[in-house]
């Protein structure tokens, strides 16, 4: 059974059970079992610092992923931290779950500005559009 679990650190309205099964279901394409997706709803300022922190580059952006190191000898793996600023994703105008399923992709360790060819494979199995 896979979990995800969802913290709302903004005042916008998510639609949350939405969110949880577009992530459900990706997990479910991607044959994953026994698994945990945290996804932070976040201020453009908290995902400018963590962009600027940990990519180098100073400024807001959409989505963040932070994937976890796999522990083999779990039971539950915890696939790591998707984050993701609604401003930001309405100003690029943007689809709030196709962002969302772009971090999920991100976390099981595809990334289109390496290997856009396998990352596009990923994305068309979700239907990601974004």
């Amino acid at each position: 059974m896979n979990n995800v679990v969802i913290e709302n650190k903004t005042d916008r309205t998510i639609d949350e059970a939405k969110l949880r099964e577009t992530i459900l279901s990706a997990a479910n394409i991607f044959v994953l079992e026994n698994s945990i997706v945290e996804i932070l709803i976040v201020e453009k300022e908290e995902i400018a610092e963590l962009n600027r922190n940990f990519r180098s580059i100073d400024k807001p952006t959409d989505v963040l992923s932070f994937p976890q190191i796999d522990v083999a000898a779990a039971k539950i793996k915890m696939l790591g931290s998707i984050v993701i600023c609604p401003e930001v994703v309405d100003n690029k105008e943007e689809d709030f779950f196709e962002v969302a399923k772009h971090g999920l992709i991100h976390l099981l360790g595809f990334d289109h500005e390496t290997d856009l060819s396998e990352w596009e494979k990923a994305a068309k199995r979700i239907n990601c559009i974004f």
